[in-house]
């Protein structure tokens, strides 16, 4: 049986043939709409710009990190707001290529992956 319930506060009661029953209050969490994109290219013509996760604004408590091939940190950001337009600490632009991303939101890691083409 699927119900497509949605993530919140539940009550359930259990009554059995004899007539006894528990009462319980139960939460259902839903999962994390987060979706991280796999590439964009923030080549100055209006589209695909930023590092745009969406659902990022449920979870302003976070961190953002951006690695190179090479395992190096070339951008992070606490607070991450999809601001990210593929450049580095300084504010210089990054190479084409392919960067390895981690996103924390409280005590979950994401991992994945973004291909930058200007």
């Amino acid at each position: 049986m699927n119900l497509n319930l949605e993530a919140g506060i539940y009550s359930l009661t259990v009554t059995d043939a004899q007539g006894c029953a528990l009462d319980t209050v139960f939460v259902l969490e839903g999962p994390l709409d987060l979706a991280f994109p796999t590439g964009f290219s923030p080549n100055g013509d209006g589209s695909n710009q930023f590092y745009v996760i969406q659902g990022v604004s449920s979870f302003p408590d976070n961190a953002f990190k951006v690695f190179n091939r090479w395992g190096n940190l070339v951008y992070e950001k606490s607070g991450y707001n999809n601001e990210w337009e593929g450049q580095n600490m300084n504010g210089e632009p990054l190479a084409d290529g392919t960067y390895y991303v981690v996103f924390r939101a409280g005590s979950t890691e994401f991992n994945s992956y973004v291909d930058l083409r200007r």
